[in-house]
């Protein structure tokens, strides 16, 4: 065995770690966004809570505040305090809404790496190839030898006779 040939296996070897370590690195990653994902609903509903206990604290100092005074809990008193829940419901909604973009983007974001890391698999996979075609090209791994007895056993090719020494082409055709 050649420098050559221990060259391209190594360099075709070398190729298809790497797609293997970017595709791990790649679910490393994700699986830390997917964790993100649990902190940032928590954090959000515990958020919305402390929000929605403020908000209805709120309401009850207004309704005191209007009792304390001599107003009764009707006509425009009322509306003030029907506006103020109304508003609460409408910022608690919309921040409802918007954890449930900030999820759906780090969602997006895990799934957009690990399809990087697959591609990087694939692309160690098919470099690899490409270098073990080309390279076993140049050195002549490809290319039959025929003694007077017939196929003969190459560098590169120690056990003897096989498919690609048969005398067919990479195909399985007969070669010209």
């Amino acid at each position: 065995m050649s420098a050559a040939d221990i060259l391209t296996g190594s360099t075709a070897g070398l190729q298809l770690l790497g797609g293997i370590f970017s595709m791990s690195a790649a679910d490393a990653q994700a699986g830390a966004m997917r964790d993100q994902l649990g902190l940032l609903k928590a954090e959000s509903e515990a958020d919305i809570a402390r929000y929605a206990a403020e908000a209805k604290d709120f309401k009850a100092r207004q309704a005191q505040a209007f009792m304390k005074s001599g107003v009764t809990l009707e006509g425009s008193p009322l509306e003030i305090l029907d506006e103020t829940t109304r508003i609460s419901t409408e910022n608690i909604a919309a921040m409802r809404a918007r954890t449930a973009t900030q999820l759906r983007d780090v969602k997006n974001k895990a799934a957009a790496i690990r399809a990087g890391g697959r591609a990087a698999l694939i692309q160690g996979v098919a470099g690899a190839a490409g270098t073990l075609a080309k390279g076993g090209d140049k050195l002549g791994w490809w290319t039959p030898s025929v003694g007077p007895e017939g196929p003969v056993a190459k560098k590169g090719n120690p056990g003897g006779s096989s498919y690609l020494s048969s005398g067919l082409s990479v195909t399985g055709f007969a070669k010209p």
